[in-house]
Order: structure tokens, then C-alpha cells, then sequence
């Protein structure tokens, strides 16, 4: 799916079959159909982080007890308030994290050096379209900057994450996927059972830019953190758990299988997967907390007037940076299973339908 370590390049060519490209059709089918199943199983506990991170000062005095008295004040289905908000966005959203990093990787010659890849898949040749007035920049820069294989998978999850929120389709995920995720956290820190309804009380109180796309800038920090640490860690995780596979036949070989139904392969994929989830957000949960306390904050009466107020603000009441790592626990709970079903269920559906 993404790059794997250049020190393997010349085995990797040797020991692992053609990469079959998938055509844009698949590609979206498999992340939509992975990245919805992410969602579901992890909703509960991303709703427990909410919130953790949106609430008054003393409100709840841990992960147990915010969970404890959501479910005997307000219900089970709690839990679950504003999941169709991201589901609703979660066939463009997985799409362009699978694609624009696939794209970014081979735009930094990640996958040239590993498989020796050409650029023959259909969805990649469009993407290239698209950023061929950037594309040579982009190239001379990392080889004036850094040769390291290490930093190019960073600057493709980095790319990625700027991806997601800025350009190419960053028009849908920035016109879509904002709105998405400040009606969901809405709906999890507030009183309001209802997609729509929330959507109708946001524009009518802030309008669009002040309040449907709150918190952008935020969210803009957020992923360039998470995907540049989630890439390059996932590779390496791959790496590493390829040399202790307790499910490996054939012992050490220092290549992850490409048959994703081989139990060694399920293996890797799903703890290097669940640990990679770990990672990017322990890099990343600073910069979510902002965005959630941004994006959760009061539509009537705001107190925060932006990022940097909301993050000063936060300090000044806490006294502590420990503040802005608020929700680690169900955020890791909720990390491991979410991206290891993700990157699973995508391996998976995409050998099944190519």
C-alpha cells in the first residue's frame, strides 16, 4: 500500500511479485468499504476522547467515568451520536489517504527504488496530471534537501496530510470533510441527536467560514502530524515485525508477504497496522486537542477565537502541557483496533476484487 524501507529494495525486487495496480473504481471501493469499518468499530471510544477533551474543567474524572455516566445518563446509543458524519464522507476521505499517499510515494521515488515500479496505474497517471506543474519542484527540492529513505516516506505522509486539507482534493476534503468532523464533535460534546439539524444551527448562529469550517487551520496541523508519522512508522512496524513473524514458514526474510491471506502477512499487517494508529497519535494529539476544543467550543457564546487563542487559553486555566494530551487512553484503545481493521479490511477487499 505505501513504501516500504529502500535497504530492501534490491531484495524485495527479487523475492516479491509485479504490484498489480488497482484501477480508480477499486480503489475507492476498497477505501471506503475499510475506512467505514474503521469508523464503526472505533466511533464509541472517539466519542469517549470528544468528550474528555471538550469538557468543563472537573466535569469527569477519568475514561471510566466519562464512559459510566454517558451510558447511564444519556444511553448506549450515545456513543454512537454523529456517526453518520464521517461515514458520510468516508469513501472521498479513505480515498485520497490511500491515493495521494500511493501517489506522493511514487512521486519521491519510493516505489521506483523498491518494486521498480512504472507509473502504468490508471488513477496514478491522473493524479500525476494534476501536480505535473509541481511535480519537478517537488523532486529537486528533496534531492537538494535529504537522499534518506526515512525522510521520503515522512515527506509523503507529511504530503499526504497536506493532501487531505489543502490541495487537489483537498477542494472536496476541505468543503466535505471539515464540516464533517465539526458536526460530529458538536454532536458529541452537545445535546443534539441530529445531523441536520446541528448542520442548520451552526450556519444560522456563524455562517460558513466562522463556523462550518472552524477550526480548519487546526485540523490542517493535525494531519500533516498524523500522516507523517503514520506512513513512515507503519513501513517500519512492517519491517520489524517481518523479522519475528511467529507465523512465518520460511523464517526471516526481511520482506513483508504481499499474500495478504497468509497468516504471517495478516499478522504484520494488523499489529504493524495498530501500533502505526499508536504512534501518529501520540505525535498528534496536541494539535487534535486544539481542534477538538475549537470545534466543540459553544456556537452561542464562543470563548476561543482561534487556534493559538484556544491552545494559550487552554494553558493558562490547566497550568500544565499535560492538558493537551487529554483522551490518550481511549484515543490508544481506540487506535490500535481502528487501524489495524483499516489496514486489514483494505488489504483484504483489494485481493479480493483484483
Amino acid at each position: 500500500m505505501v513504501a516500504v524501507a529502500a535497504q530492501t529494495g534490491v531484495a524485495a525486487s527479487q523475492n516479491t511479485p509485479s504490484v498489480q495496480q488497482m484501477n480508480p473504481f477499486q480503489q475507492i471501493t476498497c477505501s471506503s468499504l475499510s475506512g467505514s469499518l474503521g469508523i464503526f468499530v472505533g466511533f464509541p471510544f472517539d466519542t469517549i476522547k470528544t468528550k474528555l477533551q471538550t469538557q468543563e474543567k472537573g466535569t469527569y474524572r477519568g475514561v471510566v467515568d466519562c464512559l459510566t455516566k454517558t451510558v447511564k445518563n444519556e444511553g448506549f446509543r450515545r456513543l454512537y451520536s454523529g456517526l453518520m458524519a464521517p461515514l458520510s464522507v468516508a469513501s472521498i476521505r479513505q480515498s485520497v489517504i490511500f491515493g495521494s499517499n500511493r501517489v506522493f510515494n511514487s512521486m519521491l521515488d519510493i516505489q521506483n527504488t523498491i518494486f521498480n515500479h512504472k507509473k502504468h496505474d490508471p488513477l496514478e497517471n491522473y493524479f500525476f496530471k494534476v501536480f505535473h506543474e509541481i511535480e519537478e519542484e517537488i523532486e529537486e527540492e528533496i534531492e537538494k534537501l535529504v537522499h534518506s529513505q526515512n525522510f521520503k516516506l515522512l515527506a509523503s505522509g507529511v504530503l499526504t496530510g497536506v493532501c487531505n486539507r489543502c490541495s487537489f482534493f483537498g477542494f472536496e476534503l476541505l468543503f466535505v470533510v471539515t464540516p464533517s468532523d465539526q458536526i460530529k464533535i458538536q454532536m458529541q460534546s452537545g445535546d443534539s441527536s441530529s445531523m441536520l439539524r446541528t448542520l442548520k444551527h451552526i450556519y444560522a448562529k456563524k455562517g460558513v467560514i466562522n463556523g462550518i469550517y472552524r477550526g480548519w487551520r487546526a485540523s490542517v496541523t493535525r494531519e500533516m502530524l498524523y500522516y507523517g508519522a503514520y506512513f513512515i512508522s507503519y513501513e517500519h512496524y512492517r519491517f520489524l515485525f517481518a523479522k519475528i513473524n511467529p507465523f512465518s514458514e520460511h523464517g526471516y526474510s526481511g520482506i513483508p508477504s504481499q499474500n495478504i491471506f497468509h497468516p504471517a502477512t495478516m499478522f504484520n499487517t494488523l499489529i504493524s497496522g495498530g501500533l502505526a494508529g499508536c504512534t501518529s497519535w501520540i505525535v498528534n494529539l496536541p494539535a487534535d486537542y486544539v481542534k477538538s476544543r475549537l470545534q466543540g467550543d459553544s456556537i452561542d457564546n464562543p470563548k476561543y477565537k482561534g487556534m493559538k487563542d484556544c491552545a494559550i487559553q487552554t494553558y493558562k486555566a490547566h497550568g500544565t502541557w499535560k492538558v493537551f494530551y487529554t483522551g490518550m487512553v481511549p484515543t490508544l484503545v481506540r487506535a490500535f483496533p481502528v487501524h489495524a481493521t483499516i489496514l486489514l479490511s483494505y488489504e483484504l477487499f483489494k485481493q479480493m476484487i483484483m
